[in-house]
């Protein structure tokens, strides 16, 4: 039986069943573990296999279940991080079409996310991509201004205007 009745409650039988969170914390962490021993291929592709299970937010069709907003959260906070270790370790291994594509998908996880957008500022710009580079900071400044009627940071800033003399 997948069902455990213990204590007058009824649970899954950890036995039997396997939950994609637990297996997405498992292989973060594990991911983390391989980046820490310098095994970077590894951990990239452990990175990717952790990504795979995520399928969407946490009880995104019930947004507003009592109790669950803050494991959304976490678990959102955990994709956010997995995503940069990922992006960075593909820059580290010159993997640049990588890189370019897990950034990517952390504006389309996290699109206020400034530093995605510096990151690939920089990725575009390094690659001789100028125009892109610029096109990028203008997605940034639109998404910032509708969302949260804000400017980008000084950070931002500064890197485009460095950007746009080269």
């Amino acid at each position: 039986s997948y069902l455990i009745q213990k204590s007058g409650l009824i649970s899954l039988d950890p036995e039997l069943i396997r939950l994609d969170t637990t297996q997405f914390l498992a292989l973060a962490e594990k991911a983390r573990a391989q980046e820490a021993d310098q095994a970077f291929e590894q951990a990239v592709a452990t990175y990717q296999k952790a990504l795979d299970l995520y399928a969407g937010d946490y009880f995104a069709e019930e947004p507003y279940l009592e109790g669950i907003a803050r494991d959304r959260d976490f678990y959102r906070a955990t994709l956010v991080g997995v995503l940069k270790k990922k992006a960075r370790l593909h820059e580290d291994l010159d993997q640049w079409a990588m890189a370019v594509s897990t950034w990517h998908g952390l504006l389309r996880a996290a699109p206020l996310n400034e530093e995605g957008y510096r990151n690939l500022m920089i990725l575009y710009a390094d690659n001789g991509q100028v125009s892109q580079a610029i096109q990028i900071f203008k997605e940034c400044r639109t998404v910032l201004k509708k969302e949260l009627d804000a400017q980008p940071d000084t950070k931002t800033l500064e890197l485009v205007q460095k950007i746009k003399q080269l």
